[in-house]
């Protein structure tokens, strides 16, 4: 029926009276019909404060309540009501409440914002409920003036109280008084505010129910009721009305026409009343005069008593908010905004948007995060967390929230928030800009500062985030909500932190380099260079900050994908002054307190730099970029900037020597003030090359080389100084990384970009050796399948041990590892290998074992660690663990089973690589849906997220870990680069 209504008329108002006793099953039909009013009942309420409830409930938003965006997520609400105050099969008020109480609650009703409605008799005060179906009798005639039987007007019931009521019922909605406010004065008597945000006059309805009737003496002697204050100008009485009760009812049933109580009552109406000639409410000339607050008392206000006031925002307010429209007026402030965000840099756009509360803390200057009562530390001391926390508030519309709380009670979040920005000179501009539109915030009442405070708030922010992403370029800046708050990650983790600093590069070095700021107020100069924070806020500060491997794992997301390539161009410089024993540190330490434990960093170094070349404009000129080297030799101590310097290209040169030479090195300062958990055997370092097979190994099972570099350090579970993934051996990310990067230097070589075809050495023994970066490419090529690669037994391979074959197809975790067995653990670093070389890939195999990741290791955010048939897996990492489980003592199962974010993005990009591959188109398309369901839960995630990042890693099946970083570098970085290579592959489509 409904269907066929609409092919009629489409925008057909459908009224429903549901009796389903919930509203969770009311908002299914709504939805599936298209309802468009429930009616509802205001005299099912079961006292004033019920009623009071309803009103509230059916429509509009809080007075005062946040601006809700034009684009937003949905939000939650209630089914749209038609709220009676009584229905045809509703008993007659006077019979339930009394007839006191006819017109406080008619009052209510009118006074909400939804559609109101009534039955013909109640206000006539027809002291029975109709009986439409069996009644005979016709209503009475409405006339200009009664004169006989079946005749009433105006002056029947509360007919004339009624009509004014409708009257500004229809006034509040065409007018835009969409905010709503009921405060129980007390247990019979409530204050419905209407409220307009846009000019902020509102309509205040004072009522006094009856619930039951009240006897004759409360007419003479009214019960009293506490003052009311109200802020903003009162101007004046809209309508006060009281139905008196003179004597007994003594009703007598007209046989012809239903007829309503008469002669033992009369009703007091007046409209427009001025304050000193009212019957209820008193004000003195102090109050009328005052600035915010105003004071009404109530001289007379019995049961059945309705006054309506008018209330205006008042002159100053008033001016300020002219003053506020005016500064925020869409183009202006925009353009204001705008104009001084184009002079931020990545570390001014740290400090305004997010800035942890340990970073805050080491500039020194006595900062932190703000503190708000009753809610838990905000994230950062930047917009963000602000902003985070208004979007929440506005979506449900909390006013009750500690931050409007803080708002309404003093002005320290306003003070805060431009305050810290006005010790560097690059965000003095906008701390001024800021101060003098908060000024006028202050100046209004302070129910509205939370949505002024707010409208500020989030222009500044959606105006700063815009300006900051469009240098991003166009995947960015015209890309998906989720790729651009992914983007923003890049000012989350890069920014200057004194005790974090990345070593000075040469003074020689060709511009643009990184210049020397002061900061303001005092002596203290620093380079602007950027570092990049491996995680917060486990990995904001000092030496725990700058990792090697964390940040060339990152580098390529947040900074060169999104275009921020000088940034990205001093970080490989900086990490490139500090290499030594042809390896990049690990803990950078500012170069001085270096470790050198990590394999792998040197060579994500190598396809950062890679990758530089290839993104950047004129890329390759890095290559000969002067880099200042700390350490000339191995055992030389740190030099100053500039008294070593060599072109880039020669820095490279020499890892891959060290390498193909082959070196065992001991790490400087060995002993538990190094590292109190590693054993002594621990400290001891390999690096080489297999010339059989072209493989990079390195490492003992007493270390840790690799990124799974969770070392034992529980004495009772007996694993202290026992890696728990020692990975020694040829780790087969490094495999790939190696071959990724010889490829590359061969094409650079032939490009003219690299002085050199090979690398050339002498033994111990004096032999020249020589290894042509093809002739190096080749032989991992011939070498990886045959050893890597574990498919069904077909008898052939020489290489696998089959007895230590626990699943299949799957290649191998490690080549060569001296605990043998742990070659063949399931791992997802094979992934990692596919994106950065999947040349190196028989496409069948390689496709087969995606699909056994897939089933295998994929978790909802992360990829377990290691497969759950593993003897030693164990999914929930706690690194409090105080048992004696040699599993997980001390959170040594870190990487034995935990999904771990980063790789997810890696698994992704490889199913999205080798999909490709396929014969079959419909791979590619599935594969392409597939990766997009995926990521939507990490969308979903960062919507949820305090951080607005991904976690370092999280327990099983996604579960949260208390252990981890709650948004880390590397794990936004590979989910971005996922989301831009689908998007890339996409486009190719």
């Amino acid at each position: 029926m409904l269907d066929a209504g609409r092919t009629i008329n489409p925008d057909i108002y459908v009224i429903a009276e549901l009796f389903t006793g919930s509203e969770g099953r009311d908002n299914i039909f709504v939805n599936r019909l298209g309802i468009t009013s429930l009616i509802r009942e205001a005299g099912n309420g079961q006292d004033s404060h019920d009623l009071g409830r309803q009103i509230h409930r059916y429509g509009g938003d809080p007075v005062g309540a946040l601006v809700q965006l034009p684009r937003a997520r949905l939000r939650a609400c209630m089914a749209h009501a038609l709220l009676y105050d009584q229905t045809h099969d509703n008993p007659s008020m006077i019979k339930k409440h009394s007839l006191s109480d006819v017109l406080p609650t008619a009052a209510a009703v009118s006074m909400a914002f939804c559609a109101a409605g009534s039955t013909r008799g109640y206000d006539e005060l027809v002291p029975f409920a109709v009986d439409i179906v069996n009644e005979k009798r016709l209503y009475q005639k409405f006339v200009d003036k009664s004169a006989g039987p079946g005749e009433l007007d105006i002056k029947a019931g509360i007919l004339a109280a009624r009509q004014e009521l409708n009257r500004i019922h229809n006034y509040l909605a065409n007018k835009g008084y969409s905010q709503i406010f009921v405060d129980q004065m007390d247990p019979d008597t409530m204050a419905i505010t209407r409220h307009n945000p846009t000019d902020h006059s509102s309509y205040i309805c004072v009522l006094r129910n009856a619930f039951s009737q009240p006897g004759p003496d409360v007419f003479k002697n009214a019960p009293p009721l506490r003052p009311m204050e109200v802020e903003g100008t009162l101007e004046g009485i809209v309508m006060e009305s009281l139905l008196f009760i003179t004597g007994e009812s003594s009703y007598v049933e007209n046989p012809d026409f239903i007829t309503g109580l008469s002669g033992h009552y009369d009703l007091y109406f007046e409209r427009g009343v001025s304050f000193a000639k009212s019957r209820f409410v008193s004000v003195d000339d102090w109050t009328q005069k005052a600035f915010h607050k105003r004071k009404i008392n109530f001289k007379y206000f019995p049961p059945g008593s309705v006054i309506i006031l008018k209330t205006t925002i008042g002159f100053q307010p008033a001016m300020s908010l002219s003053k506020i429209n005016g500064s925020l007026q869409n183009n202006l402030a925009s353009t204001k905004i705008s104009e001084l965000s184009k002079n931020f840099t990545v570390a001014d756009l740290n400090r305004i948007l997010f800035r942890t509360n340990a970073e805050e803390q080491d500039d020194g200057l006595g900062g932190g995060v703000y503190h708000i009562d009753r809610i838990p530390p905000l994230p950062y001391c930047g917009l963000q967390s602000f902003q985070t926390l208004l979007e929440k508030i506005r979506i449900h519309n909390d006013l009750g929230h500690p931050l409007c709380e803080n708002l309404r009670a003093g002005n320290w979040m306003m003070d805060y928030i431009s305050g810290r920005l006005r010790y560097f000179e690059n965000t003095v501009a906008l701390a001024d800009w800021l101060d003098s539109v908060f000024a006028n915030v202050k100046e209004m009442p302070r129910y509205l500062i939370p949505q002024y405070f707010d409208i500020v708030i989030t222009k500044v922010f959606d105006t700063v985030t815009h300006e900051s992403l469009d240098r991003f370029g166009p995947v960015v800046s015209q890309g998906s909500a989720f790729t651009r708050l992914l983007a923003l990650g890049t000012y989350q983790f890069c920014g200057i932190v004194l005790s974090s600093k990345l070593p000075l590069l040469s003074p020689n070095l060709t511009p643009p380099v990184p210049p020397v700021v002061k900061r303001l107020g005092s002596e203290l100069q620093f380079s602007t260079a950027v570092s990049l924070s491996a995680g917060h806020e486990h990995f904001s500060v000092g030496w725990a900050r700058n990792w090697g491997r964390d940040t060339f794992i990152a580098l390529r997301g947040l900074l060169l994908l999104t275009r921020q390539f000088q940034d990205a161009r001093f970080i490989i410089l900086s990490y490139a002054g500090c290499l030594r024993h042809g390896l990049i540190p690990n803990l950078l330490s500012e170069g001085t307190g270096a470790r050198y434990n990590a394999r792998d960093a040197v060579w994500f170094w190598l396809y950062s730099i890679q990758q530089y070349v290839a993104l950047a404009p004129d890329g390759q000129n890095i290559l000969k970029d002067t880099v200042s080297r700390m350490y000339k030799t191995d055992d030389a101590e740190a030099a100053t900037p500039g008294k070593f310097d060599e072109p880039l290209h020669a820095t490279i040169q020499e890892a891959l020597l060290k390498h193909c030479q082959g070196l065992n090195f001991r790490e400087r300062n060995a002993g538990w003030n190094l590292d109190r958990e590693m054993n002594w055997e621990g400290f001891n370092n390999s690096i080489g090359v297999d010339l059989a097979t072209g493989f990079v190994y390195g490492g003992n099972p007493n270390n840790c080389g690799t990124w799974m570099d969770k070392m034992g350090s529980s004495e009772q579970a007996g694993i202290k100084g026992k890696p728990a993934t020692p990975r020694d051996g040829s780790a087969i990310e490094i495999v790939a990384l190696c071959k990724s990067a010889v490829d590359w230097l061969s094409e650079m070589y032939r490009k003219g970009a690299y002085p050199t075809d090979r690398v050339a050495w002498k033994t111990s023994a004096g032999q020249e050796k020589v290894l042509k970066f093809d002739d190096w490419s080749k032989l991992i090529q011939q070498s990886f399948e045959p050893r890597f690669y574990v498919g069904p037994d077909d008898g052939k391979s020489e290489y696998i041990r089959r007895d230590l074959v626990n699943k299949t197809p799957i290649y191998k975790d490690t080549y060569g590892s001296f605990t043998f067995w742990a070659d063949y653990q399931f791992r997802p670093n094979i992934c990692i290998a596919m994106v950065v070389a999947p040349e190196m890939f028989n496409v069948k195999n390689a496709w087969s074992v995606l699909e056994v990741i897939q089933a295998r290791l994929v978790g909802p955010l992360g990829m377990r660690t290691l497969d759950a048939d593993d003897w030693a897996y164990d999914p929930n990492y706690d690194n409090n663990d105080q048992s004696s489980n040699p599993k997980r003592a001390h959170g040594y199962n870190y990487h034995q089973g935990p999904e771990w974010v980063w790789l997810m993005g890696y698994f992704l990009r490889a199913k999205l690589i080798f999909a490709k591959k396929q014969t079959d188109p419909h791979i590619m398309k599935n594969t392409s849906r597939y990766v997009r369901s995926v990521l939507s839960k990490h969308w979903s995630h960062m919507q949820r997220s305090d951080w607005k990042g991904l976690p370092e890693l999280t327990n099983l099946n996604g579960a949260h870990c208390t252990g981890s970083c709650e948004t880390q570098a590397w794990s936004m970085a590979s989910i971005f680069e996922a989301v831009h290579c689908l998007s890339e592959m996409s486009a190719d489509a």
